[in-house]
């Protein structure tokens, strides 16, 4: 409340609240002390409070952690210093981080042999030096005290030997048997190696299985593509010297593989310099308002089930038939989105999550603007391929086909479907004594609690490794510092499966052959294979289905946090911090 203190005073006060009227006894408590229960802040369970803000506090002040935790001592300096190190002196060390799968080249900087930030690689084309929230913030999960720091038997700590006794005895068994009943259920991973021993495990077991599941993958985009061109193909966008940009639900400038380096693309286009004043144009057509809407010039919201209209209706328009089914606005829209896209210079991006058939009408309207091979690129998928999917996962488990399960990565117990019950079934595929569930994982979370053996999964800034990015270019992954536990990568956990238990980097650097200049070269720049030649897309091959008819109903969709993903960073602290990009809501 804004008042003179002089009574006599004619300025008339303004109350912010009816409480500040009335001059109630909680208001003016308030008043005169913004923070007057402060005493009750600190009523709070220790465990609880160090499970919200854990990484937070491990970012603390170091010299008020020593006053309070570490008795004085003295430091005892290096006798001989490590080659290549001066104290205090930091340095850049090139790596790859994975989102869903897909390689981002980062440079970490690292202190004393401790990485303390991460930064884009000028060198690698997803990122050209710059990076995303989830890469700043992939620091905070790497120290985060919530991590997995040992092997757990059914409730019980162990040591990682007794594991490999239990997995040595079990795949002399699993050999014999061809690998009968054995299946493996990963995340996307987009790893030559990583696909190397899949393939090896595929070979050593004839009979066992593999199966990807991503919560929130790229299958639509996939199906798409191979529904329209005949082959299975992986499209990415360059958008440097698009004039016209059309996005069909596709929140490409946050959220798609390659997001990154879009938005730098994106924003090279609306740079206006001294010989020219033209800038590139965006349309927006989305179901829900993102950061792409926001940045875009003209935007159209929809409902999710109208995008296929609206697709089938810019490609009508766009060879010169009638568009039908569309309200008067969205014709509006529509006409003079194709009549921008005219002009040349166009490409139109369809959303991940959106349906075949939207991505069909993409690839047809790309078609016809000249958009294949100029804007829209293709390569073979980057990803290990599954076979079949969660739903026949969760049957065999049920129907006793499967009798060891092997979980690397994920949390499909938190994620999965929920008419599929995949915990129930899990759990009660684990009370059989002749069945074993073994899950690898950087967490002991909700899956690891159904399994009979949970170990410890090292994070990628302790690891060795390699991995593609969203147009084939393949980067190296290389460790800042040694494990903080006693744990293992999903390499080198695979390697123990083919019972050949080798080093991380070995592995990488036996597949790539390099010689030892070479090696060191790929390992600086973090680049080990440069992006492959775009493949030749032919023609679209098969027309997209009509365009189905408007219910009326209510709709839901369900869409990716811009935060914290699919759940999976829902424990780093920071990423709980960061406002929502639209609402600007904070740990909601």
């Amino acid at each position: 409340m804004q008042r003179e203190n002089n009574e006599n005073s004619n300025v008339r006060p303004i109350y912010k609240t009816f409480g500040q009227l009335t001059r109630t006894k909680q208001a003016t408590t308030w008043e005169d002390d913004e923070f007057p229960h402060r005493e009750s802040l600190f009523d709070v369970d220790r465990k609880d409070f160090l499970k919200i803000a854990g990484a937070s506090i491990a970012f603390g002040s170091a010299a008020g952690c020593r006053q309070l935790i570490m008795p004085d001592a003295k430091a005892v300096p290096f006798v001989r210093y490590p080659e290549g190190r001066v104290p205090g002196k930091s340095n850049y060390f090139a790596s790859t981080l994975s989102l869903a799968g897909y390689a981002m080249g980062v440079l970490v900087h690292s202190v004393d042999g401790r990485p303390t930030k991460i930064e884009g690689n000028p060198y690698h084309p997803a990122s050209l030096g710059s990076s995303g929230i989830y890469a700043q913030a992939d620091i905070l999960d790497f120290y985060d005290p919530d991590r997995s720091q040992s092997v757990i038997h059914r409730g019980e700590i162990v040591s990682l030997e007794s594991f490999f006794t239990f997995l040595y005895d079990k795949t002399a068994t699993m050999k014999a048997d061809k690998g009968a009943g054995l299946h493996f259920l990963s995340d996307n991973q987009a790893s030559p190696t990583y696909a190397r021993l899949v393939a090896s495990l595929k070979k050593k077991y004839p009979l066992s299985a593999w199966t990807v599941y991503e919560p929130v993958g790229r299958g639509n985009a996939l199906s798409g593509a191979r529904l329209a061109f005949g082959t299975d193909v992986e499209l990415y966008y360059a958008l440097t010297g698009a004039k016209v940009i059309v996005s069909l639900d596709s929140d490409l400038l946050t959220s798609m593989p390659g997001a990154v380096r879009y938005a730098r693309d994106f924003a090279a286009g609306r740079l206006v310099r001294k010989d020219t004043d033209a800038m590139s144009r965006m349309y927006a057509i989305e179901s829900a308002y993102t950061v792409t809407g926001a940045a875009a010039d003209h935007r159209l919201s929809v409902r999710p089930s109208e995008l296929e209209s609206v697709a089938a209706a810019i490609l009508s328009t766009l060879t010169g038939q009638t568009a039908e089914g569309l309200s008067e606005a969205q014709a509006e829209f529509v006409a003079i989105t194709v009549q921008d896209l005219k002009q040349g210079d166009g490409v139109v991006v369809p959303g991940d999550h959106t349906s075949t058939t939207v991505h069909q009408y993409a690839a047809k309207i790309n078609e016809a603007l000249g958009a294949l091979g100029k804007f829209v690129l293709a390569t073979t998928p980057v990803a290990v391929q599954s076979q079949g999917d969660l739903a026949e996962v969760t049957k065999g488990l049920e129907n006793g086909s499967i009798t060891t399960m092997v979980i690397l990565g994920g949390n499909p117990v938190f994620n999965a479907p929920a008419d599929l019950n995949f915990g129930d079934v899990l759990k009660k595929f684990t009370l059989n004594p002749k069945n074993n569930a073994i899950r690898f994982g950087l967490y002991e979370d909700e899956t690891s609690i159904h399994c009979d053996w949970h170990l410890p999964l090292s994070h990628t800034l302790e690891s060795w490794g390699d991995a593609a990015a969203y147009d084939g270019t393949i980067s190296l992954i290389q460790p800042l510092i040694k494990p903080l536990y006693k744990s293992k990568s999903q390499i080198e956990y695979l390697s123990e499966f083919l019972g050949q238990p080798i080093l991380g980097e070995q592995l990488v650097r036996s597949w790539r052959g390099l010689s030892d200049a070479a090696w060191g070269q790929a390992l600086a720049r973090g680049i080990a294979t440069e992006a492959p030649r775009p493949l030749r897309l032919g023609p679209v091959s098969n027309p997209p289905a009509p365009a189905p008819k408007i219910t009326g109903k209510i709709e839901i969709q369900f869409r990716l946090d811009p935060t914290i993903h699919d759940g999976r960073y829902a424990n780093n602290a920071w990423l709980q911090e960061l406002p929502k990009p639209v609402t600007t809501l904070v740990w909601d």
